[in-house]
This record gives C-alpha cells, structure tokens and sequence, in this order.
C-alpha cells in the first residue's frame, strides 16, 4: 500500500506538441492534488513510481486517487 508520503514521478503533457514536461517528485498527496488541478485545466498528466518505489504502488496510486 502507499501513503501520503510515497514518491511519484509527475509530469504533463503538451495537448498540442505531445511533449512530455517534467513536474518533479512529488508525494501521492501532492501528486493527487497536481493531477485533479491539471484535469480542471483539460491537460494530460503521466504519473510513474519514483526510482526504489516499489512498481506495484503506481497501481495502488490508481485505488488512492479514488474518493472514498
């Protein structure tokens, strides 16, 4: 499972050149927040888990970003 705290690798993506833009890490609260913001604004954004994360939290991530 993941936490608050566990760190993403964030980035957006250009609706109109398809560039990938690097956002940083970001912890699963933060990242959470990015991506509900950027989805207001209709742009794409591209989560990965964070080198020595496990790959298995970037599913856990998609369970996180559900409400309750």
């Amino acid at each position: 499972m993941i936490s608050d705290f566990t760190l993403f690798n964030v980035s957006i993506i250009n609706p109109i050149t398809f560039e990938t833009i690097d956002q940083g890490q970001m912890r699963a609260y933060h990242a959470r927040e990015f991506i509900f913001e950027m989805e207001q604004k209709q742009i794409p954004t591209l989560v990965e888990s964070a080198v020595g994360n496990d790959d298995h939290d970037l599913s856990f991530f998609m369970e996180y970003l559900c409400p309750d």
